[in-house]
């Protein structure tokens, strides 16, 4: 594995994603090197299934082909950002002046990725917003030299996890992490406004749940509406959700449903299910017949 470029994906806040590159560092590769080198050695993309309807919903590993796809897709904008052939070699060369730094600090300007090109690839990796440094003192202790103050004016933890990779050759990216890979791009806030929209017709009663056609009754909707509305897992079941499409009997959801923590359930009563902030993750997992099977199974990581 030899890096031969890094550049980073800088977001602004009206939403519009930058790659610039940064200047030739040996020793940045190397700390970059040492964080994925294992974890790269265990990419196994080729074994990789193509996108298909489920895959945000199951949060499976997909590939797309970039070239493929058409302007009115959700995708576009990530082809004509990530599609460039000379991805990084094209890019504006990051110059942190004082102004670039203002921006940083006060969150008009934030890193979400790293961009790491090796001979016949590209890795994305995701960075994780609760990882940044903003102006703090650091006491540095080290083997072998005098302890010290560093301080740091704006840092990035570099991640260890490979979020996506795209080939050069025939332009297809793998997505590696599919919520690591929505929130580096911002893709959530273009499926919001979609997402209220289900959310609306639930309330209003206008979509049920299950073959007996439960309503679905909202408790502390204004928490939900600020805290649950904003995660990518419930704002990609609820877009995505057509009406009848929650179909399994009552009792299979019920069955379901029981296997989680006590906090975690919803609530079943007189044809209504009642769900609250604490809850509402569970909601939006059982608007989905393929997730109901997997809670069946056990598998209650996909809450």
């Amino acid at each position: 594995m030899e890096i031969i470029n890094i550049g980073l994906g800088i977001r602004q806040k009206n939403g519009k994603t930058n790659i610039v590159s940064l200047s030739n560092n040996n020793k940045v590769s190397e700390s970059i090197e040492t964080e994925i080198s294992e974890n790269y050695s265990k990419l196994n993309y080729q074994s990789v299934e193509p996108f298909d309807s489920t895959s945000l919903i199951d949060e499976t590993e997909y590939y797309l082909d970039l070239n493929e796809i058409v302007e009115d897709d959700l995708l576009y904008n990530v082809s004509k950002l990530l599609g460039n052939e000379d991805l990084l070699v094209t890019a504006e060369v990051l110059k942190l002046d004082s102004s670039r730094l203002k921006n940083l600090k006060s969150n008009k300007e934030s890193v979400r990725f790293f961009v790491i090109e090796l001979d016949e690839e590209y890795l994305f990796l995701a960075v994780n917003s609760r990882a940044t440094i903003k102006g703090r003192n650091f006491l540095n202790l080290s083997v072998g030299s005098k302890n010290n103050t560093v301080e740091i004016d704006y840092g990035v933890h570099i991640p260890c996890e490979i979020t996506a990779v795209l080939e050069k050759e025939n332009s297809r990216l793998y997505v590696m992490n599919v919520l690591g890979f929505e929130n580096m791009l911002g893709l959530k806030y273009a499926k919001k406004e979609q997402a209220e929209e289900v959310l609306k017709s639930f309330v209003a009663g206008n979509l049920t749940i299950g073959k007996e056609k439960y309503k679905v009754s909202f408790q502390e909707y204004d928490k939900i509406h600020s805290a649950d509305m904003v995660k990518a897992r419930n704002i990609n079941r609820l877009s995505s959700y057509k009406d009848g499409q929650a179909d399994f009997e009552i009792e299979k959801i019920k069955n379901a449903v029981n296997k989680l923590q006590e906090n975690q359930r919803v609530e079943f009563k007189d044809k209504e299910i009642i769900v609250n902030s604490e809850n509402f993750r569970t909601f939006t997992a059982i608007l989905h017949n393929s997730i109901v099977l997997r809670l069946i199974s056990g598998d209650y990581n996909i809450i």
